[in-house]
C-alpha cells in the first residue's frame, strides 16, 4: 500500500512537471537582459530603441516604454544599421560597444559612432553629455 501511494505521488509529480514544461515553452515572455517580462508574441522583428537596446519586437519595446520617453530609432538590431533622420540617409558601420552618448536632440545613442552618424545628417547636433539622456 505504501509503495502504491509513493508511486502515485511520483507519477502525479511527473505529470505536474510535464505540464509546467509545456506551459513554460508556450508562454511568450521575453526576459532578456534588463528587459521586464512582457506578454508578447514570439515574433522576431527586432527594433532598436533610443536607449540603445534592441527589443525582439515592437510589443516588447512598447511594454518596456511605460514612461513613453523612448522611441524606435530604426527597425533591426542596434549596432550596424542604416540610420534615417530628417529624411536623409546615413549609412555607417558601427560596433555594438555600449558607451551611451546623450545628444542635444534628447536621443541616447548607443555609442560615439552612432552619434557621429546622426551628426552627419544633422551637423548642429552636439554631445550633451556621456551616458543616457
Amino acid at each position: 500500500r505504501l509503495t502504491n501511494m509513493i508511486s502515485t505521488k511520483f507519477i502525479t509529480a511527473k505529470i505536474l512537471v510535464a505540464c509546467l514544461i509545456v506551459f513554460a515553452s508556450s508562454a511568450s515572455i521575453d526576459i532578456s537582459k534588463n528587459i521586464k517580462p512582457c506578454m508578447c508574441t514570439k515574433e522576431f522583428d527586432p527594433v532598436c530603441a533610443s536607449n540603445g537596446i534592441t527589443y525582439s519586437n515592437k510589443c516588447m519595446f512598447e511594454c518596456n516604454n511605460e514612461k513613453k520617453d523612448l522611441h524606435i530609432v530604426h527597425p533591426g538590431a542596434c549596432g550596424m544599421f542604416n540610420l534615417e533622420l530628417f529624411g536623409s540617409t546615413c549609412t555607417r558601420k558601427c560596433n555594438h560597444l555600449k558607451r551611451l552618448v546623450c545628444g542635444t536632440d534628447g536621443v541616447t545613442y548607443e555609442n560615439p559612432c552612432m552619434f557621429k552618424c546622426a551628426q552627419l545628417v544633422d551637423p548642429k547636433l552636439k554631445i550633451k553629455h556621456m551616458g543616457a539622456c
